[in-house]
C-alpha cells in the first residue's frame, strides 16, 4: 500500500476493462481500502484519487406551471395518485404501494414500495417517514376513489394499484397531450 502513487493509480484505472462505473466502483473499494490502512497507521497518507467520469445526466424538472398544465390532461378518475405524490412528494413506487394501514389521524407513513416484479419492499431508505397530513392531501386521501382493501390508489380500469408501466404510460400521455416535453414521472 505504501508504493501505490497518484501517477500508479492513473494507470490502474486506464487497465480496469469496466464501464465508468464500474471503474468507479473499484476505485473506491481501493480508496476506502487505503483509508482504512491510513486510519490505523499503515500508510501515512491517502495518494490523490483519479477522477472517472461516469457521464452521469443532470436531473431534468419541470416548473410548477407545467405540472399543473400536465395534471390537468389526466383524468380526474387517475388524477388523486399523481396529487399525492406532488403533495408529499414521494417515489412513484412508494404511492403506487401506499397502504391504507400506513394513514393515522394526523399523519401517514412511507413504510413499503413495489419493486420492478410489483412485490412489496422496504421502501429505498429503509427507514419509515412520516408525512403530516395538511389539508389539500386530506382532501386526495378523502376523495380518491375506494376500490381495493388494502391500498389506496388503485387504476380506475383494474381496480388493482397502479403498475410501473401503467403509472408511466397515464403520465406520458398527459405529458404529449400538454405538449410539453417528455420528463420521467420519477424526475417530475
Amino acid at each position: 500500500l505504501p508504493d501505490i502513487t497518484s501517477d500508479k493509480l492513473k494507470d490502474f484505472c486506464n487497465k480496469i476493462q469496466r464501464s465508468a462505473k464500474g471503474k468507479k466502483n473499484v476505485l473506491g473499494c481501493l480508496h476506502k481500502l487505503m483509508s482504512d490502512a491510513y486510519e490505523s497507521g499503515h500508510i501515512p497518507k491517502i495518494p490523490k484519487f483519479p477522477t472517472v467520469n461516469t457521464g452521469k445526466k443532470a436531473v431534468i424538472w419541470i416548473d410548477g406551471e407545467d405540472q399543473n398544465i400536465i395534471l390537468s390532461k389526466i383524468p380526474d378518475c387517475d388524477r388523486y395518485i399523481f396529487d399525492f405524490m406532488r403533495l408529499t412528494g414521494c417515489r412513484p413506487s412508494e404511492a403506487r404501494a401506499f397502504r391504507k394501514i400506513d394513514i393515522r389521524k394526523s399523519n401517514i407513513l412511507f413504510r413499503v414500495a413495489f419493486d420492478r416484479y410489483e412485490k412489496e419492499v422496504e421502501i429505498k431508505t429503509k427507514i419509515e417517514r412520516t408525512y403530516p397530513i395538511i389539508e389539500p392531501l386530506r382532501e386526495v386521501l378523502d376523495n380518491a376513489p375506494d376500490r381495493d382493501l388494502r391500498y389506496r390508489f388503485t387504476y380506475s380500469v383494474t381496480g388493482k394499484p397502479y403498475t410501473r408501466s401503467t403509472i408511466n404510460r397515464i403520465w406520458n400521455r398527459a405529458c404529449d397531450e400538454a405538449g410539453v416535453p417528455r420528463i420521467k414521472l420519477y424526475n417530475a
